[in-house]
């Protein structure tokens, strides 16, 4: 094993991949750990030797040594691991130019690595946010309007930090960016339980706000808010107008983005036409920023069928061809839609049948219809938007009017008639 006094990198190709490893580590320590114990004890360790399995570090002092080998082997193990592509063992070994600490005992040494460590939180048996149990990345249609989207909070749920920080996903309403960020959070409490985690809508952000401004709670609410290790934020546009929170906001994103945490964030709009500060907009700018389009035909039809799957409900695939054709835009009016027949004949009434093959009137009817339907007009909130349309009672007064006038001009001219 190659144990030189002083580092050079150019002559071994194992000691430059532990030097970029090590580097790599220690920016991910520093986050973990108070500034004074990382100025003391792991800036000034250097990589000394790597074969195989075995990593040496240099420490420099006996405190550094201490502190490492029996508070954070383990963590400088997966790290350097998880960076060299293989599982290793470290050992840490005082440096030739290594100083001494007089007068400190074993006591004070656990003491004093004992300190506390703020930056790194562990989730709660309780935690202060809810995530709907069906919404995770299984669960989750993929189509070519939501590819990327669905893509890239897959990644940020993997590897939270490594990339994409801050996400932000923006699309209209009810296309799956909340779906998108709860499956992100499922994601990370099942596979990275030691991950600190919280997910929070602008409108709660600004409540529990208020709240802790009024009960002088600010504190509890910025611990709460800027000691996790991912920071999920729903309707993010919801804090337009709201000055106060707005600056909060503001310094809750900057402290979680300055030591690395990931930030996912959803909007209806994309960044430049929130009614946000500029200085915050473009920060949200600054990570990657990613589109929900309204689906095409063939995915509204893959979402209709998953919710009649999951319902066990036998949905024929002309009347699944003749919602998706219908229902446009709303992801979630199309989760409903398989219900209604169903609902119909479990409540004894005749499940409504398909509009038959319409002429040209009946085409430029049913294409009006679904226009308005896709623009969120109904017309009358109570009737269903696949129920066949019914004349309304106005136009069936007027054409029976109508019919009568014909009638009775008819029957006049019949009997005002000379004889020929």
């Amino acid at each position: 094993m190659k144990q030189p006094d002083q580092l050079h990198f150019g002559e071994d190709a194992s000691l430059v991949a532990l030097k970029l490893a090590w580097d790599r580590a220690l920016n991910a320590l520093s986050s973990r750990v108070t500034r004074p114990l990382f100025e003391t004890c792991l800036k000034s360790v250097l990589p000394v030797a790597y074969s195989d399995d075995r990593v040496v570090l240099g420490a420099a002092t006996p405190f550094a040594r201490y502190w490492i080998e029996n508070k954070y082997l383990p963590a400088i193990q997966d790290l350097l691991g998880s960076h060299l592509g293989h599982p290793v063992k470290v050992s840490v070994q005082l440096r030739s130019d290594a100083a001494d600490l007089p007068g400190m005992d074993e006591a004070e040494l656990d003491a004093l690595a004992a300190e506390p460590k703020p930056a790194r939180s562990k989730p709660s048996a309780r935690p202060e946010y809810v995530l709907n149990e069906h919404f995770t990345f299984d669960t989750f249609v993929v189509g070519s309007c939501n590819q990327m989207a669905f893509a890239t909070s897959q990644a940020v749920a993997k590897q939270p930090g490594a990339s994409y920080s801050p996400l932000f996903i923006y699309g209209g309403s009810g296309v799956g960016k909340t779906h998108l960020l709860h499956a992100i959070g499922h994601f990370i409490e099942r596979y990275h339980p030691d991950v600190g985690l919280t997910y929070t809508s602008g409108e709660s952000f600004l409540c529990d706000y208020v709240t802790a401004v009024s009960e002088r709670k600010t504190a509890q609410f910025r611990r709460r808010y800027r000691n996790v290790d991912v920071f999920l934020v729903d309707d993010v546009q919801f804090l337009a107008g709201k000055e106060r929170t707005k600056e909060e906001f503001f310094h809750t994103f900057n402290a979680l983005h300055e030591v690395g945490r990931q930030i996912v964030l959803s909007s209806d709009v994309p960044p430049d036409e929130l009614e946000l500060d500029k200085r915050l907009t473009s920060r949200f700018q600054a990570g990657l920023v990613v589109d929900i389009a309204q689906p095409d035909l063939e995915t509204r039809m893959a979402i209709i069928q998953s919710k009649a799957d999951k319902r066990d409900l036998q949905i024929p695939a002309e009347v699944v061809l003749y919602i998706a054709r219908l229902i446009r835009s709303n992801i979630r009016v199309m989760e409903g839609a398989p219900v209604k027949p169903h609902a119909h004949a479990a409540g004894g009434h005749c499940v409504p049948a398909l509009p038959r093959t319409p002429d040209r009137t009946g085409k430029a009817q049913a294409h009006r219809r679904a226009r308005r339907v896709a623009h969120g007009d109904r017309g009358d909130p109570q009737r269903d938007p696949l129920e066949a349309p019914r004349p309304d009672a106005a136009r069936t007064r007027l054409r029976s009017h109508r019919a009568d006038r014909s009638g009775r001009r008819r029957g006049g001219d019949a009997a005002g008639a000379r004889p020929a």
